[in-house]
């Protein structure tokens, strides 16, 4: 009877025994209709022997949906299928062992008792009512109970738990009945112990002074209305929240367009709440949305690399060429050698930077403040430090080149050796912040950078037209040395004063 009220439809696929049918349409209406057909209904010859005259779709208010047909004689048939209460409260009657008998107090407790049954036992549950043609008044005739398995994708309970482990709270809001949204929470992972559950009827009665106070608490609402979703979101706001919303219903789009951000379904979703999202999903899988959070905050993490090693590379050169002409020595590189050195010192490296795989500690930590400075705490203090530490070792270099052999040249070739290995250095120490960890052979991107920058480095000093080009001589062994001795020493201690 349920199935000649769904919107669903099973479409076949394929010929013979091979035929494979699938659901077109909602999947609670489709899985009445495999019921049916599991039953041994024909529901080809159903829809030809009772034509739809007039439908009332589901709405949240009603939280149930009746559907009037008429038989080829011109008997008409009104079935009703919704929310078990209340399902319950429109009918006087009851079909109970093939007979339609009075709906008696008692009865009405044992299927109010069997619902919650199966509500406890992660069921989605429909009640089906109708009523058949000459017989009057409002009361229905109650048909019987549904219930609906909806598993879990693969992988969402892990993606739950890495949403708790980032510091992101999930919280379910459903139109489902409490029994049923409290079993698949605890199966989830979602509610936890201390976990609040509250329902519509509760949000009905309550101010919004006290769901502000309790809104941190509550991990499930049951029996919601749009109204309803849409006051969760204001209030988590008022919290200082930053809310995404999924839905995929009509009734989901005025909660996902007031949420920060609004994540719509797009294989399933209604075209007004994928106009209303600001980010469509498009296979429907709360995975991905973890996978985003996680990409995200991937990308900003290397950005922070990136800019921290352009910037204390870039300070480390400033710093050199100031201290040297302020305390009245020669310049200690020239202009081309300032070109060179950012050319292979900083541009592949910071674009490999960028390309750095996730941390495996990325999703532990704890959300950052939206309006927080980017260059906030550490940051700043890191990049100065280890700018200051590069000038340092390039100036010692020099100096010290310049007071041993006197050969400008010379000083100059080796501060910018110093400053291409300090480089080289604190390229690999950029990998280490935020959380890093990945390992130095997990991005195949920044072991190229590094090749490139010994390479050059070689090239710089060995290579007889490179030197005539930027005004370098070759360098001995011990100067080499000295060279990478210095520039670890200075990057060690910038890291741990840092």
């Amino acid at each position: 009877m349920a199935a000649l009220c769904s919107d669903a439809r099973l479409v076949p696929r394929g010929k013979g025994q091979k035929t494979r049918w699938t659901v077109e349409g909602d999947p609670t209406e489709g899985a009445l209709l495999v019921a049916a057909r599991k039953a041994g209904l024909d529901l080809d010859e159903l829809q030809r022997s009772y034509a739809r005259c007039h439908e009332v779709p589901f709405n949240a208010g009603d939280r149930c949906m009746t559907v009037l047909s008429r038989d080829q004689q011109g008997r008409q048939l009104l079935i009703t299928k919704g929310a078990p209460e209340v399902v319950l409260d429109r009918c006087d009657r009851v079909r109970w062992g093939g007979q339609v008998m009075p709906l008696t107090p008692a009865r009405r407790r044992l299927l109010e008792q069997r619902s919650e049954e199966m509500a406890g036992q992660a069921l989605r549950v429909l009640a089906v009512a109708y009523r058949e043609d000459g017989e009057a008044g409002a009361p229905l005739i109650f048909a019987g109970l549904a219930g609906m398995l909806d598993p879990p994708r693969p992988g969402v309970r892990q993606a739950i738990a890495r949403c708790h482990a980032a510091g992101i709270k999930v919280v379910m809001i459903t139109g489902d009945h409490p029994a049923t949204a409290t079993a698949i929470a605890r199966e989830l992972g979602i509610l936890t112990p201390g976990g609040m559950v509250l329902t519509g009827r509760d949000l009905e009665t309550m101010p919004d002074e006290e769901l502000d106070r309790l809104v941190p608490a509550v991990q499930v609402y049951a029996r919601t209305s749009p109204q309803h979703k849409s006051r969760i979101v204001r209030a988590w706001q008022r919290a200082g929240g930053v809310v995404a919303m999924t839905g995929d219903g009509l009734n989901d789009a005025p909660a996902v367009k007031e949420a920060d951000i609004g994540l719509a379904m797009g294989q399933n979703g209604a075209d007004v709440t994928k106009d209303a999202a600001s980010l469509v999903l498009a296979d429907d899988n709360f995975v991905t949305i973890v996978d985003a959070v996680e990409e995200g905050r991937t990308i900003y993490a290397n950005i922070r690399k990136a800019i921290r090693y352009l910037l204390g590379t870039n300070i480390g050169d400033v710093f050199l060429t100031a201290t040297a002409v302020l305390a009245g020595l020669p310049l200690p590189l020239l202009p081309v050698q300032l070109l060179w050195l950012n050319l292979v010192g900083d541009s592949l490296p910071a674009l490999a930077l960028v390309k750095d795989p996730p941390s495996p500690g990325i999703m532990r930590q704890p959300p950052r403040q939206v309006r927080s400075d980017f260059f906030a705490g550490e940051f700043s203090r890191q990049i100065l430090t280890r700018g200051v530490f590069i000038g340092l070792g390039g100036l010692f270099l020099f100096a010290l080149k310049l007071y041993l052999t006197g050969s400008v040249a010379a000083a100059r070739s080796l501060a910018l050796a110093g400053l291409l290995a300090g480089q080289l250095f604190h390229l690999f120490d950029c990998r280490l912040m935020d959380g890093g960890g990945q390992g130095y052979f997990s991005n195949p991107y920044v072991l190229g950078a590094g090749v490139w920058t010994v390479v050059t480095m070689w090239l710089t000093f060995m290579s007889r037209p490179v030197r005539g080009l930027l005004h370098t001589v070759p360098l001995t062994g011990s100067d080499w040395l000295l060279a990478t001795v210095t520039a670890a020493t200075t990057g060690g201690t910038a890291l741990l004063l840092s």
